[in-house]
C-alpha cells in the first residue's frame, strides 16, 4: 500500500495543494482511496494530508472528492474537531451541497453529518448557524440521492438535539419537507426521526435568544 512507502502520503498532500490541475485530481483520488482504510487516518493526519483535503474544499476541481475523503476520515475524533472547528470549512461544505453534482452533494452531506454526529452539541450548533442551511437541506430532500436525503434528515435531528442557543441564520424554524410524499392522501405525521427518513411536513423549532 502506498501508505507504507516513506514520504508517499506527504508527497500526495503537497501535490494536492501545489500541483497542476491534473496532478491535484490524481492526488485527491489517491488520498480518497487511502481514506477507505481506517488504519490510514493517523498517518494522514500526521502528514498534513488532512489539512490539504480541508484546503481543497475551496477548489471546485477537487472539492467533491476531498469532501468524500474527509467524511471517511472523520471516524477519528481528532479529525472531526480539526475539520469542524473552522466555520469556513462548514460553509464550504454547505456550498458544495448547493452547487455540486449529485455525488458531490452526497459527499458534502456525509461530511457534515459526521461533524454533527461525532463533534458533539457545540459543532452541531455551529452547523445550524450557517447561513442558508435551511434552504440547502430542503433542496437536498428534493433532488438528493437516497443516502443524501437520509443523512440530511439526520443532520436536522442532531441540530435539534443540540439545543442550540441561537436560531438558524435564515429563520427561527428549520422546516424540512419530503417532496416525494406530497399529494399522498394517506400521509401521517411522524413523531420522530427514528427511522432516519423525513416526514411531511416536519418543523423543528429553534429557540431564539
Amino acid at each position: 500500500m502506498i501508505m507504507n512507502e516513506p514520504g508517499a502520503v506527504e508527497e500526495l498532500a503537497c501535490m494536492l495543494t501545489k500541483g497542476t490541475p491534473r496532478g491535484k485530481k490524481d492526488a485527491v483520488m489517491a488520498l480518497f482511496n487511502l481514506s477507505t482504510h481506517p488504519e490510514s487516518s493517523g498517518r494522514m493526519l500526521e502528514s498534513s494530508a488532512v489539512v490539504a483535503l480541508i484546503e481543497s474544499l475551496r477548489n471546485d476541481t477537487v472539492s467533491e472528492e476531498a469532501a468524500g475523503a474527509l467524511a471517511l476520515l472523520m471516524k477519528q475524533p481528532s479529525i472531526v474537531h480539526l475539520v469542524g472547528s473552522s466555520e469556513t470549512v462548514i460553509t464550504s461544505l454547505v456550498g458544495l451541497m448547493r452547487r455540486g453534482t449529485p455525488k458531490g452533494k452526497e459527499n458534502a452531506v456525509s461530511a457534515l453529518y459526521e461533524i454533527c454526529r461525532r463533534g458533539g452539541a457545540a459543532l452541531a450548533q455551529r452547523v445550524a448557524r450557517i447561513p442558508g442551511l435551511n434552504t440547502v437541506i430542503q433542496n437536498i430532500t428534493l433532488t438528493g440521492t437516497k443516502r443524501a436525503k437520509k443523512k440530511a434528515s439526520l443532520i436536522v435531528k442532531m441540530c435539534q438535539r443540540s439545543q442550540m442557543p441561537s436560531a438558524m441564520a435564515l429563520g427561527s424554524t428549520l422546516t424540512v419537507v419530503d417532496h416525494s410524499l406530497v399529494g399522498n392522501s394517506t400521509l401521517r405525521r411522524a413523531t420522530s426521526f427514528g427511522s432516519g427518513e423525513l416526514s411531511n411536513p416536519m418543523s423543528i423549532s429553534v429557540p431564539v435568544p
